[in-house]
């Protein structure tokens, strides 16, 4: 069982306990399974990128690494696991001839907490959605992805739809407020007795929702179909009918949620048409 402290080198794909999973407390470049720390404020293309042996800005470090520049990017929330490096590391290891060149903006997000929503992976997690939360601010990463990086996280996010926001509600750690970006959206939160619930593993301020492990959430699942913790994720992972089961009872405990900070995707604009 993973609660605190949990394994830097473990994703929710080997256990599903570790969803979210950890994540760096900084805005950061992913690649090649590390984090490299960016750090300024202003313009992002001119924060800097603190590498082992020098500190250059983050526009030169793309142009040498012959990734595509900040602009052609499509700026969307990474909220659950798409922060956590070990997450990363195996989404990119399914497509390995993609360059897995990832920018990440820490920041807050305004009036939205991060909830788990009714709904069981494959691999027996029970993953996280944007619930609406008057007055809380949680943590988030704008990550910034060229487009074949945005097809292959699509690919890896087929429960969700794509909405956007407009509301400029995040506010990002280099000081600016991004007039528009996007995010995987899901609308079924899981309640308990009217109880929303949130993960531990992410900072957020007036939250009303109750924190709890994903361990704990998995036991208590768990106990309704009267199994031990370990043998109802093997089977849920194991077993396509069982998980089948197992969806129908959570969305017997679902509540259909409307944000409304956030609407249906009509058209996904590059970050050049969003900040310049």
């Amino acid at each position: 069982m993973y609660t605190f402290n949990k394994p830097l080198h473990l994703s929710p794909y080997d256990h599903p306990d570790i969803y979210p999973g950890p994540a760096p407390s900084y805005s950061f470049i992913y690649m090649n399974g590390m984090a490299y720390r960016l750090t300024g404020a202003g313009n992002p293309a001119n924060l800097t990128v603190e590498l082992d042996d020098r500190h250059i800005t983050l526009s030169k470090f793309l142009k040498e690494q012959k990734a595509s520049p900040l602009a052609e990017r499509y700026p969307i929330l990474s909220y659950g696991s798409n922060a956590c490096l070990a997450q990363l590391k195996y989404k990119y290891s399914l497509n390995p001839k993609l360059n897995d060149i990832v920018i990440n903006l820490k920041g807050k997000l305004r009036d939205t907490d991060v909830l788990y929503s009714a709904y069981i992976t494959k691999y027996g997690a029970l993953p996280a959605m944007l619930g609406p939360m008057k007055g809380a601010k949680c943590q988030v990463w704008l990550s910034l992805l060229d487009e074949q990086q945005l097809k292959h996280i699509n690919a890896t996010e087929s429960v969700y739809s794509i909405a956007t926001h407009h509301a400029q509600k995040l506010k990002l750690e280099c000081g600016i407020k991004p007039s528009e970006f996007y995010a995987y959206y899901f609308d079924k939160a899981l309640t308990m007795n009217g109880q929303y619930f949130r993960y531990p593993d992410i900072p957020c301020s007036g939250s009303r929702a109750k924190e709890i492990w994903q361990a704990h959430m998995l036991e208590l699942i768990a106990y309704q179909f009267q199994m031990p913790r370990e043998p109802f994720i093997e089977t849920v992972r194991q077993n396509f009918e069982f998980r089948r089961k197992v969806q129908k009872s959570l969305e017997d405990m679902a509540e259909l949620i409307k944000h409304e900070d956030w609407s249906p995707l009509k058209k996904m604009r590059k970050w050049k048409e969003i900040y310049s």
